[in-house]
């Protein structure tokens, strides 16, 4: 795979053109790949987040030191895989929103003017990020440090240190 600094960067001029000809054509536009990916990304994160909750309750509901072990380390492998595509569709949504982003009479730049002016619609931090990178990681390592823990025999069924 190329690097970023393989990769052609898209103009502007090359955007607009291409968004104009998709508007006229009705071809698969930007608008229509951002809600695809988006969709998918809250579609992953939600079986992240079920696959995830399965695991400690089934970690929690073991009676014995070895499947308790097994069922964090299979969780551990399960959400780590899942949570890798996360990330992917959350580069994906990125690159659709700023591509989005670069077209002057694209509702989101639009909408993003008009609420940037509203004192308490200011941006806090990157929901996406959060949602993209930084729950999936907290997720996969608490599995691994549990599985660790577990192996150790300092963690175990029911609770037991």
């Amino acid at each position: 795979m190329a690097n970023d600094s393989q990769l052609k960067k898209l103009t502007d001029r090359e955007i607009l053109d291409a968004y104009e000809h998709q508007c006229s054509s009705g071809q698969w536009s930007f608008s229509d790949e951002r809600e695809f990916v988006e969709n998918l990304f809250c579609q992953r994160f939600n079986f992240l987040l079920v696959a995830y909750s399965v695991v400690i309750a089934g970690a929690v509901a073991t009676e014995t030191q070895l499947l308790f072990n097994i069922i964090l380390a299979a969780g551990f492998v399960i959400t780590t895989i899942t949570a890798a595509t996360v990330w992917r569709a959350y580069v994906k949504l990125i690159a659709a929103l700023r591509i989005c982003y670069r077209i002057p009479t694209h509702p989101l730049p639009i909408v993003e003017k008009e609420v940037s002016t509203w004192s308490f619609a200011k941006r806090g931090f990157p929901v996406n990020k959060l949602l993209g990178l930084v729950l999936p990681s907290i997720c996969s390592i608490s599995l691994l440090i549990g599985t660790l823990l577990g192996f150790a025999g300092i963690l175990g069924p029911r609770g037991r240190f």
